[in-house]
């Protein structure tokens, strides 16, 4: 979904998400706003990438060009690049390309040497190719991972992490939980290199007035929306982290 939101779209950086109210003016239902990561800007223009799961992912599905959407953001952290990285690898777990992409796009523009690690369940849930075009024209490098084989390589996405990391300076991931906990309970998937994670959580407020999100941390206890959503992979205490009730979405 792409909005026409300037003041959001001259202010964000990759990794930054939006709180969305998912209901027609008036209602009440549902009542929370959903966090959805910022997937791509375009001049005055930014778009959401989402999976109709639930209520309020599907009432967003039904809007039409020239409907009203009330956001808030650009909220949380950002990723960062270290001054003297130049090769970064991007990995991206089913609907955890939102953001990678928006780090894809936004490094690509700046010079470095970008690969993008897509894994999916199968090439009927990947990310379409297309929307890459104009990414991998400027030298992006795509690797595509499915668990059963029909696109790409067959395997988990972690496998090929453990290929790629060798060649990378800076690793970034976002995908599903179980895909964290694999990476840090072997933390030579990454070679050594440092890592940054983007944590996707229900969150009540979206800018830590609820404490909703709090998780466990090297450093004490952390709020996702506020302190994150980006944290070094090394800092979270995985066990404390519950997976999102991605249902309510």
């Amino acid at each position: 979904m792409w909005l026409d939101c300037p003041q959001i779209a001259s202010t964000t950086v990759p990794g930054q998400f939006v709180m969305v109210l998912c209901r027609n003016q008036g209602g009440d239902v549902p009542l929370l706003r959903r966090p959805l990561s910022i997937h791509r800007v375009d001049g005055d223009r930014m778009a959401l990438l989402y999976a109709v799961v639930g209520q309020g992912t599907r009432w967003l599905s039904h809007r039409k060009p020239g409907d009203q959407v009330d956001i808030l953001g650009p909220l949380g952290n950002n990723f960062t690049i270290d001054a003297d990285s130049k090769r970064l690898l991007l990995v991206a777990g089913g609907i955890g390309i939102a953001p990678t992409v928006a780090l894809a796009d936004f490094a690509l523009d700046r010079g470095y040497i970008v690969t993008l690690l897509i894994g999916s369940r199968s090439a009927l849930h990947m990310y379409p190719e297309d929307q890459l075009d104009r990414a991998v024209s400027t030298g992006l490098n795509v690797v595509v991972v499915t668990e059963d084989g029909s696109k790409g390589r067959k395997g988990m996405v972690t496998g090929a992490l453990s290929d790629l990391a060798a060649g990378a300076d800076q690793i970034y991931a976002c995908g599903p939980l179980p895909m964290y906990r694999a990476i840090s309970g072997d933390i030579d998937i990454l070679d050594g290199k440092p890592a940054q994670v983007c944590l996707e959580q229900m969150m009540g407020c979206g800018w830590g007035v609820c404490y909703g999100c709090t998780i466990e941390t090297k450093n004490g206890l952390q709020k996702v929306c506020q302190d994150g959503p980006i944290f070094d992979i090394k800092d979270v205490m995985w066990n404390s982290v519950v997976d999102p009730v991605v249902g309510r979405l």
